[in-house]
């Protein structure tokens, strides 16, 4: 077998990480390969290097720029990076190109679902099914997004009929996350867990297998040098000397704790959705935060707060940052922004991991396990404790809200500034874009019964349980 077959092989049995190297040495044979800077891309991609996967694919599409795979890698890559304007121009151009390939109405299915187009998504789905027949697995995983399951869902016997733990990861692992939210939908509870749990075995595994596993180690160190780095008298000693701007609204807490909720309420009036926005993370990493050997409060953080207001390209305007990891910077984001309004969103420890375990999520690699999560969220708490001894901020309970929705609407409307709108509690009329794990929900009126979902489940969480009570 020469490089080049090796390479193919690694690549379609989605070793994707081992693939790279011999990638790399067949372009040397053939640097001029459109499909093999194609398949590079998508191995960065899959190995969450979307730098490298955004380079690749532009050689890719400059030497082939009619390919709509090409595209549609590209769209890909845009939407991983949260760029989802750039992510709806590539796919539509692979469309343009390709107009009865199944992948790009596949994938296109799934940007209309972010839209809130449900009917579009379902028409473009049913589409790449019957353009390929063997395309059906995927359209029912698709199906699953934008459809609640009975016991005679078309899509969950499609997934029934068609799942087995032979097929290939690409397609199992979404298949085994789809399985398991029908059964939980048709209250199937022992076995949604056993889905999920294959869903996220899996997943671990190939992680694994693309160099980019679990680290919780790795995590509580990093929490722990920034505590370090931060203590509460640096922070209340340098306040007031950031950038004055009132214009963003930073929501931060754990993945599915009802951060995006949170957005929606916020940006049903005129508030400007901004999403989960990488700025801060990206210029805090620019001098290795937390690690930097810099005197911390010998920084200009006005022309800080200045770069990230460029860098969103949403001046001029109220908007929101709901990148919940965002946790990890709330001293830096306060001494930056004196002035901006900052949520905090919290949400039963239990069901928040429950709700990550359920969730296959591209770029968060701890929530596969579950004593992994458990770490996770202890470092959470261990962080958000250390800032609120120095940093000011507005915490709000997700159960309290849906519980007494108008009063803490009321309040939380108060807290930003904004006068008040009836349109607030309607947060499920708020036409944005959401590319979270939360798209379908967010759709629905605000809803009780994610509230004490843990309870259904109490029976296999028992890791999960000791190590948040740790």
């Amino acid at each position: 077998m020469n490089i080049h077959e090796k390479a193919l092989q690694l690549t379609v049995s989605e070793r994707y990480a081992e693939a790279i190297p011999y990638i790399k040495q067949t372009l040397k044979l053939i640097p001029k390969s459109a499909e093999m800077h194609a398949s590079l891309a998508m191995c960065y991609m899959n190995c969450s290097q979307l730098t490298k996967a955004e380079n690749a694919i532009s050689k890719s599409i400059k030497l082939n720029p009619s390919n709509a795979i090409a595209k549609l890698i590209r769209a890909d890559i845009a939407k991983r990076k949260g760029l989802l304007k750039s992510s709806e121009h590539n796919i539509k151009e692979a469309l343009r190109l390709s107009p009865d390939n199944a992948s790009v109405l596949a994938f296109y299915a799934n940007l209309l679902i972010e839209k809130g187009d449900m009917k579009g998504a379902a028409k473009y789905a049913d589409k790449a099914e019957e353009v390929d027949p063997e395309k059906g697995l995927e359209c029912a995983i698709l199906a699953s997004n934008f459809l609640k399951a009975t016991k005679d869902s078309k899509h969950f016997k499609k997934l029934q009929d068609e799942f087995n733990e032979d097929l290939p990861q690409k397609n199992l692992i979404p298949a085994a996350f789809a399985l398991g939210k029908c059964f939980d939908e048709v209250g199937e509870y022992d076995k949604a867990f056993k889905y999920y749990e294959i869903g996220n075995t899996h997943k671990a595994a190939q992680l694994i297998l693309n160099k980019t596993p679990s680290d919780p180690e790795a995590h509580s160190a990093y929490v722990k040098s920034i505590i370090k780095l931060m203590p509460d008298y640096l922070v209340s000693s340098n306040t007031g000397k950031g950038n004055n701007s009132q214009e963003p609204i930073f929501i931060v807490g754990m993945p599915r704790s009802g951060t995006t909720l949170v957005e929606s309420i916020i940006t049903a009036g005129d508030v400007v959705a901004g999403g989960e926005l990488p700025h801060f993370s990206t210029i805090a990493h620019t001098f290795n935060y937390p690690d930097t050997d810099n005197e911390f409060n010998s920084f200009d953080f006005a022309k800080l707060g200045k770069q990230y207001l460029d860098r969103t390209g949403l001046r001029g305007a109220r908007f929101t940052d709901k990148l919940p990891n965002n946790f990890h910077f709330l001293g830096f984001i306060r001494l930056c922004f004196p002035n901006a309004k900052v949520i905090h969103v919290k949400r039963n420890p239990y069901d928040t991991c429950l709700s990550m375990y359920f969730n296959n999520f591209t770029s968060l690699n701890y929530t596969n396990n579950l004593e992994h999560l458990g770490v996770y969220y202890n470092d959470y708490m261990d962080i958000v404790e250390h800032w609120r001894g120095c940093v000011d901020f507005y915490e709000i309970q997700y159960e309290t809200l849906i519980e007494h929705q108008e009063e803490e609407t009321r309040n939380l409307i108060n807290y930003c500034g904004l006068e008040w709108n009836d349109c607030y509690m309607e947060p499920h009329k708020n036409n944005r874009r959401v590319s979270t794990a939360s798209m379908q929900q967010v759709r629905e009126p605000v809803y009780k019964t994610s509230k004490h979902k843990h309870k259904k489940y109490e029976k296999h969480l028992d890791s999960l349980i000791e190590t948040i009570m740790v």
